[in-house]
Formats: structure tokens, C-alpha cells, sequence
């Protein structure tokens, strides 16, 4: 099949029109979120704001959570939600946003939420005022408080038969789907001790689920042994999966774990050996992830204590789906990838993801020993090598995205990649002027990673210009939809369908400039670079 895409000029002579396969370099939306910047900022005067949670609605709409510290008063959360160009929705709460002090009732803190599947309800995990009592809370999909859920709109939460007043810890809130429930994973401080970890279940009108575990409780208890679970994720209708650090302070030892258990809170034997999978000498609780086919990624930080730098490094394992090691991912003996880009930085893992097509988008936080420090994205092919085509940003490691923008300190913790291969991520900056830090949420454009993307080598496809007949002609195996043409920052100059369009090239708008042209064909998306001169 054969289909041309003509290009009248007018006032314009095509001298030369080159073609690579190279693809466009990540960038902030600056068009068409939050214009000119890119980003959203969160500055309420005189606190620090963190964002630290960012998830989409059904209706594509974006929400993101962001912890405030005043230097006096309360602790705040908030959460605010946008649409993709960045405006407030007016749909949700006062002005596209609430907090915990509109609550009725009285939190010391949200410390996670979550999203219910389909109805878009919100799930808070909130520890309680005075003692820190771990409790959910319902919003409904405006925001607004759910009295149906619980007792009167809430569920206070037993202590575990081992904690202390004000236990704190990390709290992480997973949504079931098919009105399953809601996980919640706890780690607290025990009596006498540094770390435990408890997983509570709740069924769907948010009552202590008590065929889960021991009365709704699984508790995981040692002495000797401090446990941390950050990442939970559903991996089936009936299953869901738990990242475990173990940290033995007696021995110098820290080693991860990754386990599956079912809606009863048994382990699934069929998963790796009994339902755990034992990743020694590592550190991967931070985050974890799950692929379109059942592939699961985990994610953290090693010790300088272990790592063989001295310094912190990221870890990084993919898990088949019956928990065996994907050998094509790591040939280590123990199954885990380590990644330092900058000698004598401390690298601090955040999150990771899958993009549709298996390669892994990864942030981290570089540390150097001076002041500051610096947000980063890189991507990893399905070998485990870094992508050399993820193109990074000046004054950056190779192959590394800077989030930074212009502050010159920052922090992004979550990330969420919407169906368009758009990629928000949310956490904080700082450029000193005030000094306090202010919540940020980013939109970054990253090619090839949109939902159903297909690697080049999967299309046949070549594009080359008739310079005589002022033509660029795509010959493809498949029918072209359309062509999108982008300029390097990544700002939409034109649309086009090839078989019906007579396109000028002077009202693309450039002149001696390299522009991207995104092919869509058959719901798959080819990138090329073209220079026009």
C-alpha cells in the first residue's frame, strides 16, 4: 500500500528534506498544560507542599494529592483535580479541590488514597488525631463525604496486637476491583521494637473483613526483624501482590521479598516458591508495577551499608508471572539489576512503570554530597540496559530526563502515564525564592510510550521525500490514519490525513528546523525526525 502525503510550497523551496528514525526527545507540555510552564505549582505562603500522589478518573481527568506542612497549625492533605490542559475541574469539591480539614472527622493526617475502579470514589488512609489510628475514609467522585461507608463515613482500624501509641509508619490504600474491597498495608512501630507490618481488608461498604487473615488482620511480627511494605498492587480478580523489605539489624542484612495472597489472606502457592519470591541482598519495596501481560517490576534503594560503591543505588527485578525470575531482564545471581548514573551521588528510588510496550519508565532523585538535589527519569529496554534513545536533558546524566524545570532543588515521588504516552509526575521543588518548597505536578511528553504503541521493528514502514514533486511519501504494509507533526519541544504544528490533504509546507511554520512527524496506523504510532532546510 502506497499513501502520499503532499506538500504544496508556495512561498517556501525544499532544498533538502532528511529522514531518521531517531525519536523526539522527551519535553514538558508546554502547550497544552498549564501554558507556559508545563507544570502545576501549589504555593499556599509560608509551608512546604509535597505532592505525592497522581491518578486519573475515569473521565481523564487527573487527580493529585499534596501533603502540606504549615510552620504552625495542622498538618494538611489536599487534593486537587485538573484536566489535562490543567484547569481545575469544576465537578469536584470547592474550586476543584478538598482537604482533610473539611472533613467531619478530625484526622491527624491523609497519608495515602487511592481511586475505587469505575466509580471513581476515593479512598482515604488517614491516621487519627492524638494517636495516629490508622482509619479509611470515603469520598464520593465530587468530594464530597460518604456517609454510606463504614460507620457513618469511616473505619477506625484495631491497633495491631503489638504497637505502641502513635505508631506511624507508611500507609499504602489499594482499591479492589469488582467491589471487592480495599487492602490496606500498614507499617508501625511495635513495642520495643523498629518496624512491623500489618495488612488489613476491608469489604466493600468498608466493614472489617473478617475471613481475611486473623479477623481482617494479617500480621507480620518479628522481634528481630524490621519489615517495610510500600507497594501493593491487584494482579488478578482474586489476587493481589505485596513488596516486603526485611532488614535484620543484628546480622548487617537486607534482603526483599515479593508475595501473592489471596482475598483470604492466604498465600497463592502456585506463585513462586509457596507465594514468595526471596530477592536477597536487595531493596525493592519502594515501588512495583504490573504489565499488560502479567509481567511484575520492583523497585528501591540500596543501602550504602551493601552497595558497592558506598553509595545508595537503585534496584531494580522483573518477575514473570508465576514469580520466576526473568532471566532476559537480569543474567545476576540474584536476579536484580543495580543502576548508578552519577559516581559519588546517592540515587534514592521513587517509582516505576511499564509502558505498553514492556521497556520501564524509572524516576529516582540523585543526591550529591553538596547541597541540592535533582529528580530524574530514565527508561530501560526489556533487556535491562538503559534505552539510549530516551533522550535526556543538558547538564544531566546520559539518557536522563531532568524534572527539575527551573528550581534548583526537587523530589517527585508518584508518576502516572495516561493513554496518550503523556506522563505526570508529582512531588516538589524549590528555587530558594521563597524558601519554602511548593508542590509541582508535570506533564512530560514521551513518545512511544502511548497506550498500543508498537516498537518500528513491528510495522513496515519507510518514509523518504520527493523533493520534484514536493511530496513525502509513506509506504507502509498498513493503512495510514493520520500524521501529526510536532516541533522538537514537542508543540503541535499541524494534523493531517495523507489521502486527503494537500498540505502547505509554510503553514507548518518552520524553516530550517527539525520537526517530528507521528505516523498513527492501525492504532499504532511510528515517530520520525525530519529536517527541513
Amino acid at each position: 500500500m502506497l499513501n502520499k502525503l503532499q506538500f504544496s510550497s508556495v512561498l517556501l523551496i525544499i532544498t533538502s528534506l532528511l529522514i531518521s528514525d531517531l525519536s523526539i526527545g522527551q519535553s514538558y507540555d508546554t502547550t497544552n498544560f498549564n501554558s507556559p510552564t508545563g507544570r502545576q505549582v501549589i504555593n499556599t505562603g509560608g509551608n512546604d507542599e509535597e505532592g505525592r500522589r497522581v491518578l486519573k478518573r475515569s473521565d481523564g481527568t487527573i487527580l493529585f494529592g499534596v501533603k502540606t506542612s504549615p510552620f504552625v497549625g495542622d498538618l494538611r492533605y489536599e487534593i486537587y483535580c485538573l484536566n489535562q490542559d490543567g484547569t481545575r475541574c469544576n465537578n469536584f469539591g470547592t474550586n476543584g479541590y478538598v482537604d482533610n480539614l473539611g472533613l467531619p472527622v478530625v484526622v491527624r493526617s491523609i497519608r495515602d488514597f487511592s481511586l475505587e475502579p469505575g466509580s471513581d470514589k476515593i479512598i482515604l488512609a488517614v491516621g487519627l488525631q492524638f494517636e495516629s489510628r490508622p482509619a479509611l475514609i470515603r469520598l464520593n467522585a465530587d468530594g464530597s463525604f460518604d456517609t454510606t461507608f463504614g460507620s457513618n463515613g469511616s473505619t477506625v482500624l484495631p491497633w495491631p496486637s503489638n504497637a505502641s501509641m502513635n505508631a506511624g509508619g507508611f500507609y499504602t490504600v489499594l482499591c479492589l476491583t469488582n467491589n471487592s474491597g480495599y487492602i490496606l498495608s500498614y507499617s508501625y512501630t511495635p513495642v520495643g521494637g523498629d518496624s512491623n507490618q500489618v495488612y488489613y481488608k476491608l469489604d466493600s461498604s468498608g466493614i472489617l473483613d473478617t475471613n481475611f487473615g486473623n479477623n481482617g488482620l494479617l500480621e507480620l511480627i518479628s522481634n528481630t526483624t524490621d519489615f517495610y511494605s510500600r507497594a501493593i498492587v491487584q494482579d488478578s480478580p482474586t489476587s493481589f501482590l505485596v513488596t516486603l523489605e526485611e532488614y535484620d539489624s543484628n546480622n548487617q542484612v537486607a534482603n526483599s521479598f515479593v508475595q501473592k495472597y489471596d482475598f483470604s489472606g492466604n498465600l497463592v502457592t502456585a506463585f513462586g516458591n509457596n507465594g514468595n519470591v526471596s530477592l536477597v541482598s536487595a531493596v525493592l519495596g519502594t515501588s512495583m508495577d504490573v504489565s499488560s501481560t502479567g509481567k511484575i517490576v520492583v523497585y528501591g534503594t540500596y543501602p550504602p551499608t551493601f552497595s558497592s560503591s558506598g553509595k545508595q543505588e537503585l534496584n531494580i527485578a522483573v518477575l514473570n508471572t508465576d514469580g520466576s525470575i526473568d532471566t532476559s531482564f537480569s543474567n545476576n545471581s540474584n536476579g536484580v539489576n543495580n543502576y548508578e548514573f552519577v559516581t559519588g551521588d546517592d540515587h534514592i528510588a521513587n517509582d516505576v512503570i511499564f509502558q505498553p510496550n514492556g521497556k520501564l519508565i524509572v524516576m529516582y532523585r540523585a543526591s550529591p554530597n553538596f547541597a541540592g538535589y535533582n529528580s530524574l527519569l530514565f527508561r530501560l529496554n526489556t533487556d535491562g540496559s538503559v534505552d539510549t534513545t530516551f533522550s535526556g536533558t543538558p547538564g544531566s546524566p546520559p539518557n536522563n530526563f531532568s524534572l527539575n524545570a527551573s528550581s534548583s532543588i526537587s523530589e517527585f515521588f508518584d508518576m502516572k502515564l495516561v493513554d496518550d504516552g503523556s506522563l505526570f509526575a508529582t512531588g516538589f521543588g524549590n528555587s530558594f525564592a521563597p524558601t519554602f518548597f511548593d508542590a509541582w505536578l508535570v506533564k512530560v511528553l514521551i513518545p512511544g510510550a502511548a497506550l498500543n504503541t508498537q516498537d518500528e521493528e513491528s510495522i513496515n514502514m519507510e518514509v523518504f521525500p520527493v523533493p520534484a514533486k514536493d511530496e513525502l511519501t509513506i509506504q507502509s504494509d498498513q493503512a495510514i490514519d493520520q500524521v501529526i507533526f510536532y516541533d522538537m519541544m514537542g508543540r503541535e504544528l499541524g494534523k493531517f490525513k495523507p489521502e486527503n490533504d494537500i498540505i502547505r509546507i509554510d503553514k507548518l511554520g518552520v524553516k530550517n528546523s527539525m520537526v517530528m512527524a507521528h505516523i498513527y496506523s492501525d492504532g499504532s504510532i511510528i515517530s520520525k525526525k525530519i529536517l527541513i532546510e
